[in-house]
């Protein structure tokens, strides 16, 4: 299911669906975000992959961003920079940074630069991503009666 939405000045979509690992492994759900400003200054996508039991078990999101500034390049500033992490689960509940990786688009080569990381709200389980996607459905059909 896609879900596509702006509210509040942010755009967002979600997309759900099932991957079975195969014969004799596990099925995990794999749910997909999509958000950022209608400025379109940045976008954010968040792959999560939850487990049978519901629960997060790895996170990858990549943030495009022109909200970007370094200090040994200046010259850098504010061209397109993508930032990618990988988050896995630890024993405590909470998401871990396993690798981040930041690269100038036009070359694709690491970099150093400061950027706008904006806050986002992580979806620990698939319950609460089921309950988001309501939320976020229910908001749509109220601006659209608005309208």
């Amino acid at each position: 299911m896609a879900l596509s939405l702006t509210l509040a000045g942010l755009s967002s979509c979600a997309n759900m669906g099932n991957q079975d690992g195969g014969e004799g492994s596990e099925s995990q759900a794999i749910v997909h975000r999509s958000f950022g400003p209608p400025s379109g200054d940045w976008l954010m996508h968040i792959d999560y992959s939850y487990n049978d039991e519901g629960e997060l078990e790895l996170a990858h999101s990549t943030l495009n961003t022109f909200q970007t500034a370094s200090a040994t390049e200046p010259e850098s500033d504010g061209r397109l920079t993508i930032i990618e992490r990988i988050y896995t689960v630890n024993a405590d509940g909470e998401l871990e940074l396993l690798k981040q990786t930041i690269r100038d688009e036009a070359t694709g080569e690491e970099v150093e630069r400061g950027f706008h990381d904006p806050e986002v709200k992580h979806w620990m389980t698939m319950e609460e991503a089921e309950r988001e996607k309501v939320i976020e459905m229910e908001a749509m059909r109220k601006m659209m009666e608005d309208l």
